[in-house]
C-alpha cells in the first residue's frame, strides 16, 4: 500500500484473547488506505460504512460507496483503493477452522473442510445492518462474552447459507510445479530466496514460472513471498512479539524494509497493528 497525501489513517485493531477466532478492524478516516493486491489466510468479511473506492476481487471490479458488503475467501486476491475524499469501513477476519466447523453444523460443509462463500459482493441493506450491529456488539466493552459469542454464531450461521452445499463447478487442478514452487516459498519465506531456487523445484525456466504462477496464483513469486512473510508478521504480532525480532527472523532486510513491506499489505504500520 502507498498511502496518498500527508493525513494518517484512524484507524484500530480489536482482538480478544477469549475469541481467538476473531479479529477486527475499524477505519474512520482511510483516505490514506489504498492496499497492493493482497490475500488472506482467513475469511474477510467487511463493510464501507463512509465514502467510496474501487473494489477488486479476482474479475469482479466494482466502485462501493456506502452499505455495501465486501466478501473474500481465503486466498482470492483483492484490492481496495478510496476514489476520493475519505472512506471509513469495518473488517472482520474469521478464522478458517472456526467458520468450517459452523458451516459443519449448517450442513453446508464435511470433515472441516471450509466451503468458499458464492458471493464477493453484497448489497443487501438487512446484512449491512447485521454486520454493523455485530460490529457493535463485538467492541462493546459493557456487553458479556456470552453476548459476543451467540452474535457470533448467529451472523455467521445465517452467512453460511451463501455457501454452495454442492460445487458449482469444479476448479481446474492446479499445475503441480506451481504448487511445489508455492509450497517451497511458504516453508523458506524467511530465508534469502534466489528465483533460481524456486526455478529448481518446480523445473521451469525463469521466465515460464513468473508467467505461469502470476496466471494461477495472481501473484508474482515475489508478491507470493512477500505475502507469505506478512502472513507470519500478523500471527506473531498479534502475540506481542518485538518489531525487530518479528523483522529479523521472517526474512526482512532490515527494519525498514519491514514496515514498507507491511503497510504495503495491511494499511496500517506494525505498531499500530500489533497495539
Amino acid at each position: 500500500m502507498s498511502a496518498r497525501g500527508q493525513i494518517p489513517a484512524r484507524q484500530a485493531f480489536w482482538r480478544d484473547p477469549a475469541l481467538p477466532f476473531i479479529e477486527v478492524r475499524t477505519v474512520e478516516d482511510g483516505r490514506s488506505v489504498c492496499y497492493d493486491r493482497h490475500a488472506h489466510d482467513n475469511f474477510s468479511i467487511g463493510a464501507i460504512t463512509g465514502g467510496c473506492s474501487t473494489y477488486l476481487n479476482g474479475r469482479l471490479r466494482e466502485r462501493v460507496d456506502t452499505g455495501a458488503v465486501v466478501l473474500m475467501n481465503p486466498g482470492e486476491v483483492h484490492a481496495c483503493s478510496p476514489l476520493a475524499g475519505t472512506w471509513s469501513y469495518l473488517m472482520l477476519y474469521v478464522d478458517l477452522a472456526w467458520l468450517a466447523a459452523l458451516q459443519e453444523e449448517h450442513g453446508v460443509a464435511a470433515g472441516g473442510q471450509f466451503v468458499p462463500l458464492v458471493a464477493r459482493l453484497s448489497r443487501d441493506p438487512g446484512l449491512y445492518r447485521r454486520l454493523s450491529q455485530l460490529h457493535t456488539t463485538l467492541l462493546d466493552t459493557s456487553g458479556d462474552l456470552i453476548g459476543r459469542e451467540v452474535a457470533l454464531h448467529e451472523f455467521f450461521g445465517a452467512l453460511c447459507q451463501h455457501a454452495p452445499a454442492v460445487p458449482q463447478v469444479l476448479p481446474e487442478p492446479l499445475d503441480p510445479r506451481l504448487v511445489r514452487a508455492a509450497d517451497f516459498i511458504r516453508s523458506s519465506s524467511a530465508t534469502a530466496l534466489r528465483l533460481e531456487d524456486i526455478c529448481r523445484v518446480a523445473g521451469l525456466s525463469a521466465s515460464r514460472l513468473i508467467r505461469a504462477f502470476k496466471a494461477q496464483y495472481a501473484m508474482t513469486p515475489h508478491d507470493y513471498l512477500t505475502h507469505c512473510r506478512i502472513q507470519q508478521c500478523r500471527q506473531r504480532l498479534r502475540r506481542g512479539e518485538p518489531l525487530a525480532q518479528v523483522a529479523a527472523e521472517t526474512g526482512f532486510a532490515d527494519q525498514a524494509h519491514f514496515q514498507r513491506a507491511f503497510k504495503r499489505y495491511v494499511a496500517a504500520t506494525p505498531g499500530e497493528y500489533r497495539n
